[in-house]
């Protein structure tokens, strides 16, 4: 077998080799979820320097945590998240690790080294969908603190505190808003099944559709599972069977609006009469929504501060009890449609 080089690491992970230069020769100018990608990577090729190196650092009695992902691609709003929580453990002397892990479970999958060797104190776990890896998470003999879970997981089993963005009551205000401004035919748009805040927000529209003696109607609803990378077909192969659209979609996050606009710039003449789109996270990545639709909008460099604290805390106290959070985003309601071409 031939001998892995700094190169190979490199090349393995689309970075430069100086920069995994460094973090071999302790250069203090890498990140420290670049250099824990580095480190797990060598780990994982059999860069033997590197286990070496990452074994010595993870002894020295500082403490360590891992933030452990499933999208690392994935938008802005989690790598917002990640900053916070990195400038939040700088100032603590907290080392912060990255790990990854699949978005689905097989049975070939195994934790990386340093999590099946617990070379850390604590994980936080962030955009992980998938119940099967989230029970393995939840078993390892660490502090942890999870950010959402999936909607079928028993979160009461989680050995670990939980932080969920309140979504039940600030979607009744959005769907209620709605309602008070004339809509009386509103749909949901969100795949249920994927996250637990999105079964809480269609709690929440539910709720103001049925308070306000209004009707969910079977037509107007897409809340199936949809495949991370299958959104657009999926939304798009929903609204071509729409003979009728809504006064309104409530959607569960702005990712998914943007789809609908998305869809409508593309259909154009689809759309007979006004539809007013609304979503969640206040997301400012997808222009076509950005700062025009009713949403309801994250910090999310508040929530990576919650969070680095929350682990921190847990490290210090593991006997206390494990709490639930909800975190209230601010709903910015604003008068904006979709409108038909004449």
């Amino acid at each position: 077998m031939a001998r892995i080089t700094m190169q190979d690491i490199a090349d393995e992970l689309g970075v430069s080799r100086i920069s995994v230069w460094k973090v071999f020769n302790n250069v203090d100018t890498v990140s420290p979820v670049l250099k824990s990608r580095i480190l797990d990577k060598a780990s994982e090729l059999g860069y033997v320097k590197a286990a070496q190196l990452a074994e010595s650092r993870l002894c020295g009695g500082e403490t360590n945590v891992a933030v452990v992902v499933s999208r690392p691609e994935s938008s802005t709003f989690w790598s917002t998240i990640i900053h916070s929580m990195a400038e939040t453990f700088s100032c603590e002397k907290v080392n912060l690790l990255y790990v990854y892990v699949p978005s689905r479970y097989s049975a070939d999958f195994v934790f990386p080294e340093i999590l099946r060797h617990h070379m850390v104190d604590g994980i936080v776990v962030i955009n992980v969908y998938d119940t099967e890896i989230l029970d393995m998470l939840n078993a390892l003999p660490m502090a942890k603190v999870f950010l959402d879970i999936t909607t079928d997981y028993p979160f009461l089993r989680l050995k670990g505190d939980l932080v969920l963005l309140e979504g039940k009551q600030t979607v009744k205000l959005i769907t209620g808003d709605l309602i008070r401004n004339g809509c009386t035919r509103i749909g949901f748009i969100g795949d249920i099944k994927y996250a637990l805040t999105n079964k809480l927000r269609y709690e929440g529209y539910t709720a103001a559709i049925t308070e306000a003696g209004l009707v969910c109607e079977n037509d107007y609803l897409f809340y199936d599972k949809i495949g991370i990378n299958e959104y657009y077909a999926s939304i798009s192969d929903y609204l071509d069977s729409v003979t009728s659209f809504p006064d309104a979609y409530v959607c569960v996050s702005d990712f998914v609006a943007h789809f609908i606009y998305r869809y409508f710039l593309e259909h154009p003449r689809r759309l007979k009469n006004p539809l007013v789109v609304t979503g969640y996270d206040g997301s400012f990545e997808y222009p076509a929504v950005a700062d025009s639709i009713t949403t309801a909008r994250v910090d999310t460099r508040k929530i990576g501060k919650l969070l680095a604290d929350k682990i921190c805390y847990r490290i210090k106290n593991p006997s206390m009890p494990k709490e639930i959070s909800y975190v209230f985003p601010e709903v910015i309601l604003k008068d904006s449609c979709l409108t038909p071409v004449i």
